[in-house]
């Protein structure tokens, strides 16, 4: 529990009300909620303020009053492109916490209802708690893996989803178009990084990978990679392509792998 004190240094206040619009993260790993962004509303007769106070409280998961409720989607003009902001907000609710026995790291929606990250966040594990934004829990089964080349795992939820799949899209990305991020890192769910497709990487079997200067750290695997359309253009990676200690030298499987692996994952269902 805590507490947020304050004053007000008024000689008469004769009118007051405060409202607190309570917003809330959940870290899978110490299974505390972090409450913050409280902001109080004061009104004195025709005289209104506000007063933004931040603060964190160590919450137990029994207290779901602390977790913001879902909110609907706004529209993203996709013709044209929009905004990071406008895009991040559209495609926020479709991306998702996992954490396999002592892994961490990020999946999100793709159709026919599964939810698609990288094999080595999985590892050897046929089931996983997957966390969606509204800080709720459940559990997704292991239905198709690729701990080869192509580094991806295909989850089936054991409820349904109630959110919107990501577009993947069918071509490569142009190098120099700008993309966002979003993932889990250091068990930070919602964490938008930013940058451009850096180059296009074609590897040991023709498989293509996308190079990108957005921020990558563990935890991120497996969390979308997104262009200004709202389309996927790649999962992110914390695997690199290069010896590591490079600054700005990430990766994600293209999406066109993604849609590779979705056409042939009967042939490598988990037993």
């Amino acid at each position: 529990s805590g507490n947020v004190q304050f004053s007000v240094e008024k000689s008469k206040l004769q009118v007051f009300q405060a409202s607190i619009r309570e917003e809330a993260l959940i870290d899978p790993y110490s299974g505390h909620y972090k409450l913050l962004n409280i902001l109080i509303e004061m009104t004195e007769g025709k005289t209104e303020c506000s007063l933004s106070v931040s603060a964190v409280f160590d919450l137990p998961m029994s207290v779901p009053k602390y977790v913001s409720r879902k909110k609907p989607r706004p529209a993203v003009v996709k013709e044209g492109g929009g905004t990071i902001a406008g895009i991040y907000r559209h495609v926020a609710d479709s991306v998702f916490t996992i954490v396999s026995g002592d892994k961490g790291g990020t999946a999100f929606a793709i159709d026919d209802g599964l939810l698609v990250t990288n094999a080595h966040v999985v590892g050897t594990n046929k089931k996983v708690r997957v966390f969606p934004v509204d800080g709720s829990e459940f559990s997704a089964s292991v239905i198709s893996l690729d701990g080869g080349g192509a580094d991806l795992a295909f989850l089936s939820p054991d409820t349904p989803l109630d959110v919107s799949p990501l577009p993947l899209l069918d071509d490569l990305p142009m190098v120099g178009s700008q993309i966002l991020v979003i993932g889990t890192p250091a068990g930070l769910e919602g964490t938008l990084t930013t940058g451009v497709v850096s180059q296009l990487r074609q590897r040991e079997g023709g498989m293509w990978w996308v190079q990108i200067d957005a921020t990558v750290n563990k935890g991120n695997s497996g969390g979308p990679i997104i262009n200004l359309n709202g389309d996927v253009i790649g999962v992110a990676t914390q695997r690199s392509l290069v010896k590591e200690g490079h600054v700005g030298l990430n990766f994600g499987i293209s999406s066109m792998e993604v849609r590779n692996a979705l056409s042939t994952r009967n042939a490598t269902l988990r037993k």
